[in-house]
């Protein structure tokens, strides 16, 4: 019985090509809508800061409730990229979205997108919390993946931390005989969220 020619499947390195083809269709900017400075809030929901352009694709709008914010002004799907072009935007605010997205890539297009020495100001649900613990989350975070990471501190620099402890903290630190610094690191729900600011490290 005679073989029938099997169909060679294209190699790895096609198939990616042809992906980023198909992103690169989709993508597209917005900077002809927006005069510098430019500002952006990512994956923003209702809740966007004032002054910045939202940016999200609502994938998240099932548990936004029945609050009514303020309206988004981009849907974007921000998986393939952020849709402005290489160094345009001055300052970035992301609160509780890099832990929804791969999250190297999404360095490395805030990196691309902004100017040197542009603001940014990322905030996280802490990982030893019931608010890092949530649902959805794709990594879990403390501090210690900024300070260890090699990507993070090549495309930024400047870093500082800032710690918003839960609301059970009140509660805990009657029976924990340590500071918040200390207990955060050790103690399950003690920090619930923080801040990472720092600059885009550009020439």
């Amino acid at each position: 019985m005679r073989r029938k020619n099997l169909k060679m499947l294209p190699s790895r390195k096609v198939r990616m090509k042809k992906l980023l083809e198909i992103i690169m269709l989709k993508k597209r900017y917005y900077n002809d809508l927006y005069q510098s400075p430019i500002k952006i809030d990512l994956g923003c929901g209702p809740w966007k800061k004032d002054g910045f352009v939202g940016i999200d694709n609502y994938e998240g709008e099932t548990q936004w409730g029945s609050e009514v914010g303020k309206p988004i002004d981009i849907k974007y799907d921000l998986s393939i990229g952020i849709p402005f072009k290489d160094s345009t935007v001055e300052e970035v605010f992301a609160s509780h979205f890099l832990e929804h997205t791969g999250i190297h890539f999404m360095l490395e297009e805030i990196h691309r997108a902004c100017v040197p020495n542009a603001q940014v100001t990322l905030i996280l649900p802490y990982a030893n919390s019931a608010e890092g613990m949530f649902p959805g989350h794709r990594v879990f975070l403390t501090e210690k993946f900024f300070k260890q990471n090699v990507l993070f501190n090549q495309l930024f620099c400047d870093i500082q931390y800032e710690y918003t402890p839960s609301d059970e903290w009140e509660e805990l630190k009657k029976h924990i005989k340590l500071p918040f610094n200390i207990a955060r690191k050790h103690y399950f729900n003690v920090c619930k969220c923080f801040t990472v600011n720092c600059k885009v490290k550009k020439q």
